[in-house]
């Protein structure tokens, strides 16, 4: 868990980018059925939202029917969480499998994990009476917490809490977190929710300004090429000509993206018939295209990252489906982008700009087969794209598959991206229904990914947190019309 700063958080001057009032999720992990932690998640709740908190638990999230394991799995894997510790903890499975889930999404320095003790001899407890007041005298605990494992040695789950437990909660929990029963509850929650507020914002915001800085060394790159006509664009941003060009970068970096991105495309057009002149149009407008793809990273909400960052990594390694809730699906190509410290990258098709990393592989492409396709023919047009356009294959799915992994490996070591297809929910689920899906998911992780985007009614997008801090569809529109000039 990171480090509590002591004293007072310096102020988030010039990340004017960052949403100072948004809201940080937080999940609690507690014990449902025991009145005090209920008390206690009550006054929880109600603090949280004093904080700019969204406090995040069962009974406020899950409606009628919805997935409980994969709220647990959710609560697991976020990189804000309470934990709200009483012997009660110990005499639920689904409790002590949130504990487990958190453990194993490691990353615990870089993310927010936080103990609450609703008794005082917690440390204790976890090493005297907790086996064997709950875990050895409920079979039913037992069965249901290696059920949910999958691991039948009841020996190996309870280390694996004895060892989330040390990881997460550690041996100084007693000294480290004042006791609710022993003190004003309210009290110790108020500072509590304070001094995590201030870790969370300042953590967000040294991750923005080290993004900036990235941001700005890139564009300082490629304004010393002297392509991009520099004395009217800094008269068009209102700065004297003697600016030298970091000074110019740091102010686009700041300003809002669509305004710089209209900046530099307006300049570009403006002096079209010079740049065309001096025979310097197509270097103009690929150094601006790249300008603009590493300000889009900038665009991408700072609270939203500090969110999905970890989940953003963890889903890379482990698996080839990744699921963004976006406003816009090309935007998509921002996302991963971000992830990895590169400029987004377009291309037009159709007048359009859709994601694409240079003109031989088109490394994101909208996957637009039937979905009445055979297995064999999904695996044929992803072998077409990447391996050979002329001719399909001949081989066995698993065969075909390895080919793939081959080229996609060879693509991720170059570019330092994975091969990304971005696709609809029902061409994804009908992926997943074919013969050769669980080799390719074994084989392909790391290299290849599906994301498919979920693009909420207007009316529902207006609850869930934004990923970008501007209007995507305007942003993606802003590109598309700068890679139409290519054409003029």
């Amino acid at each position: 868990m990171p480090t509590i700063p002591e004293g007072k958080i310096i102020p988030k001057t010039g990340i004017k980018k960052t949403r100072m009032g948004h809201e940080i999720h937080i999940f609690l992990s507690y014990r449902q059925k025991n009145p005090d932690d209920i008390k206690a998640r009550d006054m929880l709740a109600a603090l949280c939202t004093k904080h700019g908190f969204k406090l995040i638990y069962d009974e406020n999230t899950l409606g009628e029917g919805e997935n409980l394991t994969r709220f647990m799995n959710d609560l697991g894997s976020a990189r804000c969480v309470l934990i709200l510790l009483s012997p009660e903890y110990f005499k639920s499975a689904y409790t002590l499998y949130e504990l487990i889930r958190i453990y194993e999404n490691a990353d615990l320095d870089r993310r927010f994990i936080f103990p609450l003790r609703a008794t005082a001899d917690m440390s204790a407890y976890v090493k005297t009476g907790a086996k064997n007041d709950c875990w050895l005298k409920s079979e039913a605990v037992r069965n249901e917490l290696c059920s949910r494992l999958k691991e039948n040695d009841e020996s190996a789950v309870w280390e694996c809490v004895l060892d989330a437990w040390d990881a997460i909660v550690g041996k100084n929990l007693d000294t480290v977190t004042p006791s609710l029963e022993q003190n004003g509850p309210e009290e110790v929650l108020e500072a509590k929710l304070a001094t995590v507020r201030e870790t969370i914002d300042k953590a967000i915001a040294d991750e923005h300004e080290l993004l900036c800085k990235r941001i700005q060394s890139e564009l300082t790159f490629f304004l010393e090429e002297h392509n991009i006509p520099l004395k009217h664009l800094k008269h068009r941003l209102g700065l004297l000509p003697g600016t030298d060009i970091e000074e110019l970068a740091e102010v686009l970096v700041e300003k809002q993206v669509s305004d710089a991105i209209g900046a530099i495309t307006g300049v570009i057009t403006n002096q079209e018939a010079q740049l065309k002149q001096d025979n310097r149009w197509y270097e103009a407008l690929s150094d601006a295209e790249q300008i603009c793809g590493w300000l889009l990273i900038g665009s991408v909400d700072p609270v939203w990252w500090f969110h999905h960052q970890l989940k953003m990594k963890h889903i890379g390694k482990t698996d080839i489906r990744n699921q963004l809730i976006l406003e816009h699906h090309a935007y998509a190509e921002v996302i991963i982008s971000r992830s990895i410290l590169r400029n987004a990258s377009f291309r037009l098709d159709k007048n359009k700009a859709v994601p694409s990393i240079d003109a031989e592989i088109n490394l994101m492409v909208v996957f637009d087969a039937s979905k009445d396709a055979l297995g064999q023919q999904f695996l044929s047009d992803i072998y077409k794209d990447l391996c050979d356009k002329n001719k399909g294959p001949n081989d066995t799915d698993e065969m075909i598959v390895d080919e793939v992994y081959g080229r996609a490996y060879a693509i991720y070591k170059s570019k330092g991206r994975p091969v990304c297809y971005l696709l609809s929910r029902d061409i994804l689920n009908q992926f997943e229904q074919q013969s050769w899906y669980a080799y390719a998911r074994q084989k392909l992780t790391g290299y290849l990914q599906f994301v498919y985007c979920d693009i909420p009614p207007r009316d529902e997008a207006l609850k869930t947190m934004p990923s970008s801090l501007e209007e995507q569809e305007g942003l993606i529109g802003q590109i598309g019309y700068l890679l139409s000039l290519r054409g003029r």
